[in-house]
């Protein structure tokens, strides 16, 4: 290779170098609005606490799945039922708040699920599914709802300090007293599917 070909072929691979730089700064110019747009939007789930969520449509009835059978209740069934305060830490606010309903564990009752000495042993292998009307999701194990197996309360709020939930939160919210974080508080809970880890058993 001669002294010519030689500064040719640095030419070339330093225009390379070149143009491939340039196509990364562009690509950055492009893309980076979008990336900063979807930073911004805020998660979409129906968790409630110090999470960022777009809300789900309010929810209006409370659908329990027990081994394939449907039990619809309204918000005049489940204030039937007895009532329980739990008093959480807001995740916003910081603030405390009292929130009124029945435990989930006397709703599932309601669909002929009993806790008794008889059903415990049965009991253990259950464990329930919550979704809000945004699909968002959260797992219990079916001893975590159960006072006797359990120190916290898990209930489905109808009221927060004494007065009816609002829109944003929907007529139905799901809180666990003895829950740390955050994460698992459903805001416009639609459904509870009590599944029985047996039947998926590998």
């Amino acid at each position: 290779m001669n002294s010519a070909q030689h500064i040719m072929m640095l030419s070339q691979h330093r225009y390379n170098r070149g143009m491939r730089t340039i196509f990364l700064l562009l690509s950055a110019l492009i893309l980076s609005p979008q990336l900063v747009a979807q930073s911004s939007m805020p998660m979409a789930h129906g968790g409630h606490g110090d999470h960022t969520h777009q809300p789900g449509p309010v929810s209006t009835a409370l659908s329990v799945i027990i081994d394939g059978k449907v039990k619809v209740f309204t918000l005049a069934d489940l204030k039937a039922l007895p009532q329980v305060n739990v008093t959480v830490v807001d995740g916003k606010t910081k603030k405390d708040m009292t929130w009124t309903g029945p435990l989930v564990s006397d709703v599932a009752a309601a669909c002929g699920l009993v806790d008794t000495p008889d059903t415990e042993h049965h009991l253990m292998h259950r464990y329930a599914v919550v979704y809000g009307t945004d699909g968002y999701a959260v797992v219990y194990s079916y001893a975590e709802l159960l006072s006797t197996f359990h120190k916290g309360q898990a209930i489905i709020a109808i009221q927060r300090d004494g007065a009816p939930l609002p829109d944003t939160i929907g007529q139905f919210a799901l809180f666990d007293s003895a829950d740390i974080k955050t994460a698992r508080r459903i805001s416009n809970v639609a459904s509870i599917e009590i599944r029985n880890a047996t039947d998926t058993r590998p």
